[in-house]
């Protein structure tokens, strides 16, 4: 079972055996078509996991079976007027998506047609983000203790490091504290870790565990699928990126923390987290940004550290900006 590759609330997406699966995929293996009956389903599944009493939880899954069970019988006993009404508002329904789909559709030809513009007017070239960067980047920046340490200055914070595998109690090593983290051998830390901090005791990498989400990363992998024809492809998407990366700061005011090349084709931006209303206005357009959704409302999902060998290049990830 995999996950949908578009942004989707945390509360349908749960994470088992390390596995991330949605709500309503689960709904589609079941057969389960009936609206009520899946959201009692998910009232049941979630029970008392979310800030609502379990009792409430309960309640409402009860509300929605009942509910499920009083249309079986209209459906049953309805009039032909009813029938009519239910059929009229179905196929209202159905043509919402449709538009709101067009007006997806052409928004983000507006936004794809504006971006050579873009990317001339916020050009920021590698040199300049070096002479930018509050910390001048060198190989302590690549250090991943120093990084995380600049990034989480608070040395009791909880902070996460290891391969994307390595959750679960077997593995609570892989929590330690920042200063925890600053004071132990390079071999032991990285590749990865999240932009969050961890509840006190965590051993497993999911969402409800997290303490704190200061930061969002936003990954510019270019588009789905894509791979740099040559070094001239790449080196195009990096200034594009760089230029997006400086609108956003410049423009837009959000603040940002460090720029970590990855060592193969991407860029990791770390910003403080502007706000949920502030990332849902700009979910949209994030695959003609060539950034990559998955991580965006997903701070438990990992990202690459500096001073890391990239098993695809073999180069290392490192520092381009630091606060």
């Amino acid at each position: 079972m995999t996950a949908s590759k578009n942004p989707t609330p945390s509360r349908y997406q749960w994470t088992f055996k390390g596995v991330t699966f949605d709500f309503y995929r689960l709904c589609e293996i079941l057969g389960i078509e009936s609206h009520p009956q899946a959201h009692a389903l998910k009232k049941v599944i979630r029970a008392g996991l979310s800030i609502k009493p379990i009792e409430q939880d309960i309640d409402e899954a009860i509300d929605c079976l009942m509910r499920w069970k009083e249309i079986i019988r209209e459906d049953r006993g309805c009039d032909g007027v009813k029938v009519r009404a239910v059929q009229e508002l179905t196929e209202e329904i159905e043509r919402r998506p449709r538009i709101l789909g067009q007006d997806l559709h052409r928004r983000l030809a507006a936004a794809k047609s504006a971006m050579p513009s873009l990317i001339k007017k916020w050009r920021w070239d590698l040199a300049d983000v070096f002479r930018d960067s509050p910390t001048r980047p060198s190989t302590t920046c690549d250090d991943p203790r120093v990084f995380l340490a600049a990034l989480f200055n608070n040395p009791k914070s909880l902070l996460w490091t290891g391969e994307v595998f390595q959750s679960g109690e077997k593995r609570r090593e892989r929590w330690r504290t920042t200063e925890g983290w600053f004071s132990s051998h390079l071999d032991h830390i990285g590749p990865m870790t999240t932009p969050s901090t961890w509840k006190a005791k965590t051993t497993s990498r999911t969402r409800t565990n997290i303490e704190t989400a200061p930061y969002v990363v936003l990954a510019f992998n270019g588009p789905k699928g894509w791979t740099p024809r040559d070094q001239a492809d790449l080196d195009r998407h990096i200034d594009e990126s760089l230029a997006i990366t400086r609108r956003l700061k410049d423009d837009r005011h959000w603040n940002l923390a460090a720029i970590v090349h990855t060592g193969n084709k991407s860029l990791h931006c770390w910003f403080d987290h502007p706000g949920e209303t502030i990332l849902d206005g700009f979910r949209e357009t994030l695959p003609v940004l060539g950034i990559d959704p998955s991580l965006i409302g997903h701070p438990e999902h990992p990202v690459r550290l500096p001073g890391q060998v990239h098993d695809k290049s073999g180069n290392k990830s490192r520092v381009l900006y630091l606060r």
